[in-house]
């Protein structure tokens, strides 16, 4: 079971990568998005990868999505909502 404020944000490889290549290596999200793990697909699910960080780190995400990788917002939106519903339980 997930910790009340770890977030879990899955991510395609391409959205991985935008998001690897425009946060700095010294923000503090920048750790959990480069020990993602990494989800291979199928043909009916595609490659994946899974960022688990907590609260703050996934809103520094949002915010580097937000600037540099629009793609991204959907995805981190989503897992920060689902945190905050868990949050609410």
């Amino acid at each position: 079971m997930a910790m009340p404020d770890q977030v879990t944000i899955v991510l395609t490889p391409e959205v991985h990568k935008c998001l690897l290549h425009h946060l700095p290596a010294k923000a503090a999200a920048y750790k959990p998005l480069a020990n993602a793990t990494f989800l291979s697909g199928n043909v009916n699910v595609g490659n994946t990868f899974v960022v688990e960080c907590d609260l703050d780190e996934a809103r520094s995400l949002l915010a580097a999505a937000n600037r540099d990788c629009k793609m991204a917002v959907q995805a981190i939106r989503l897992a920060i909502s689902e945190q905050q519903a868990r949050r609410r339980l």
